[in-house]
C-alpha cells in the first residue's frame, strides 16, 4: 500500500499508529484496485456522496463504500491509502493533465476500482484569499476552463436523475 498526505493533513487521532491502521485496512478485506480516502468525507463539498457503510472500522469511524455514481461528487484527496493496482491506475489516468482530486472520469479505465472513504484526518478551512493564492486551485480553475464539458443527451441526463433519486433513498452519506 501507498499512504499520501499533504502536508495540511490533520490526524485527529494523535495515537494512530500506520501499522495498526494497514493491519485494520487488512481487515477490512478491501476489493483490489482501491482507493481509500482517510478525510474529506464529512465536508461540505462531499455532502451529496453516498454509498453503504461496511461492517468493520477504522479506529472506530465508518467506512463508506461509495457509490460509482457519486464519484464525481466526491473531493479532497488530501489523506488517503491506494494499493498497488490503483496506483498504476491513478497514473495512467493523470497522464493527461486532469485537476488533482477529480476521479469521476477513472471508472472508464477499469470497472472494478473502488472509493472507499473514513474520517480520520482533517483538513483546515482555507479562506477565500488563500484559495486565489492556492497552486492546486488555480490548477483546478486552469483546467475546468481547457475542458468545457459537453452537455450530456437530455435522456441520459434524465435516466441518471431518476437513478440518483433512487439511490439517495436506499444508500447512506457519511
Amino acid at each position: 500500500y501507498a499512504c499520501i498526505f499533504e502536508f495540511v493533513a490533520q490526524c485527529l487521532n494523535d495515537d494512530l499508529d500506520l501499522d495498526i491502521l494497514e493491519t485494520n485496512i487488512i481487515a477490512l478485506n478491501l476489493n483490489p484496485r482501491f482507493l481509500l480516502s482517510l478525510g474529506g468525507i464529512q465536508l461540505k463539498s462531499n455532502r451529496k456522496v453516498r454509498g453503504r457503510f461496511l461492517d468493520g472500522m477504522l479506529d472506530n469511524k465508518a467506512v463508506l463504500d461509495i457509490h460509482p455514481i457519486y464519484w464525481r461528487h466526491f473531493f479532497y484527496a488530501y489523506a488517503y491509502v491506494v494499493d498497488r493496482e490503483m496506483a498504476k491506475i491513478l497514473l495512467t489516468y493523470h497522464e493527461k493533465p486532469r485537476c488533482y482530486d477529480s476521479l469521476a472520469k477513472i471508472y472508464d479505465l477499469d470497472k472494478n476500482i473502488k472509493f472507499y472513504a473514513t474520517h480520520l484526518f482533517d483538513h483546515p478551512e482555507i479562506s477565500d484569499e488563500l484559495l486565489d493564492k492556492s497552486y492546486l486551485e488555480q490548477e483546478r480553475r486552469l483546467l475546468n476552463q481547457n475542458n468545457l464539458h459537453s452537455k450530456k443527451p437530455l435522456f441520459i441526463r434524465w435516466k441518471n436523475s431518476i437513478l440518483k433519486r433512487i439511490l439517495n433513498l436506499i444508500l447512506s452519506k457519511y
